[in-house]
């Protein structure tokens, strides 16, 4: 995911709107912003939560990512695929108990 958003930042300052990168838009900033508060606290909590847990977190930030780069994401060999598949993967994989 670290890697992918690294990617995602790359693609949006080489693009602009406006005359204006990408990546220096509000909402696009913030949502990088985001990302990388909630890759911080995946990391300080893996002791502390399932793998079901962790995982829907991961998912939920992979998918902010994927949308950063629009169609091209969901193209079979673009590298964020993996976040894609990740999330299939994950929903087949990991056990979730509700309460």
């Amino acid at each position: 995911l670290a890697r992918m958003l690294d990617l995602a930042v790359e693609r949006l300052s080489g693009r602009t709107f406006a005359g204006v990168p990408l990546i220096d838009q509000q909402l696009v900033a913030g949502a990088v912003a985001d990302v990388v508060t909630d890759l911080e606290l995946l990391r300080a909590a893996h002791y502390e939560k399932s793998a079901a847990d962790l995982h829907e977190r991961v998912t939920e930030a992979g998918w902010t990512v994927t949308r950063m780069f629009g169609a091209e994401g969901y193209v079979a060999d673009h590298p964020v695929r993996a976040l894609y598949v990740s999330a299939l993967v994950a929903d087949i994989w990991i056990p979730r108990w509700w309460e």
